[in-house]
């Protein structure tokens, strides 16, 4: 919805995901982000920290969808942490995600970018909010 508000306004979404806008319409852009954004708040649940329960789903869809969905493109993952190393790496250089793996890897970010789009790395909010 913000974002149909924000193109609405003049400023879509580029293919990236990003928006850009010439320099003399900053000001007409942070008018129209404030504005969409006041229509559209985020609702609470959005704003607090993921419980440990929704940490381990997002893990699970990892091991159940997303590194099975890069083997078939070619990228060999290694299995995520055990559950509790996981949990304990959070918030630490050490916490695993598939794109930091994708990196580590040297594989370069047009790729990453590509492949994350056939396998999402993060399942739907909303299965994510139910747990």
């Amino acid at each position: 919805m913000v974002q149909e508000c924000l193109d609405a306004a003049g400023f879509p979404t580029g293919a990236d995901g990003a928006i850009s806008h010439p320099e003399d319409q900053q000001e007409t852009f942070y008018l129209a982000y404030y504005t969409c954004h006041a229509q559209f708040p985020v609702k609470e649940i959005y704003l607090q920290p993921l419980t440990d329960e929704q940490r381990l789903f997002i893990r699970s869809h990892w091991i159940d969808s997303v590194i099975p969905c890069l083997a078939e493109l070619g990228y060999e993952l290694p299995q995520p942490p055990s559950a509790q190393a996981y949990l304990d790496s959070l918030g630490t250089a050490e916490e695993y995600t598939i794109s930091g793996e994708l990196v580590e890897f040297g594989i370069p970010y047009s790729a990453i970018e590509t492949a994350l789009r056939e396998c999402p790395e993060n399942p739907p909010s909303a299965a994510v909010y139910a747990n």
